[in-house]
């Protein structure tokens, strides 16, 4: 199977999740590096440069914040990090993980928008 073509991201308008955590941001440099237009999202903090930055809180935000940027690719990255979790804290997490990325999943389904999805350590309990 052949690799993305190097100028695949070139001009694409890409929306990251979670743009402004770890992760989220070496994806943002790498798109952008690679000629992508880069929008991402970020709840408590920015997203990382050179990111277009919207605040976005998951699910509720979901189908707006796709509508708004109408992106062609969408990385969802965003998701409470809590490892090891206490129990009373899973309705919480439940919303942050399983609804966030199934509103976004629904949202870009509904613009015919490819999803990338990522997970994080919360889903692990």
């Amino acid at each position: 199977m052949k690799g993305i073509p190097a100028n695949f991201w070139r001009g694409r308008r890409v929306l990251v999740t979670g743009a402004s955590g770890f992760i989220g941001a070496a994806v943002v440099r790498r798109l952008a590096q690679q000629g992508a237009e880069v929008h991402g999202t970020g709840h408590r903090r920015r997203s990382a440069a050179p990111a277009v930055h919207h605040r976005a809180v998951f699910p509720d935000d979901a189908a707006a914040i796709l509508a708004e940027v109408s992106p062609e690719s969408v990385i969802h990255l965003a998701g409470p990090v809590a490892a090891g979790a206490a129990e009373e804290q899973r309705p919480l997490l439940r919303r942050g993980v399983v609804d966030a990325a199934l509103a976004v999943a629904i949202a870009a389904n509904g613009h015919g928008i490819p999803v990338l999805h990522a997970g994080t350590c919360a889903e692990y309990g």
